[in-house]
């Protein structure tokens, strides 16, 4: 009895327009997501460029200070970069500093 009904529901035009109309907005949707996923990088900028990179936008920013020649700095390069598409509302911005630097 609960097939037949289910059956009979489907088959009404207004709940399948309806489902019809919400599956084309999940696509849409999964479609930005993806799009903004391939925009996602992991990108390079200036100590002076900082307060130009927070008021930008996005809300949410991760600044890397690369200290060259450290390992753990390159591993931590290496985990941003491979981040960046999973978030793609963050900014992650790679920043080698001028020595010496006010901000390390």
């Amino acid at each position: 009895d609960d097939e037949l009904g289910t059956d009979k529901r489907m088959e009404d035009p207004a709940l399948r327009e309806i489902r019809e109309k919400r599956m084309r907005e999940l696509r849409a949707q999964a479609q930005k997501q993806q799009e903004l996923a391939q925009k996602a990088t992991y990108g390079g900028g200036k100590e002076t460029d900082i307060p130009k990179i927070v008021a930008e936008g996005p809300s949410r920013v991760v600044f890397h200070f690369v200290l060259e020649g450290s390992d753990e700095s390159a591993r931590v390069d290496e985990v941003l970069d491979q981040l960046a598409p999973a978030f793609s509302r963050t900014r992650f911005v790679r920043i080698r500093p001028n020595m010496p630097s006010p901000m390390l």
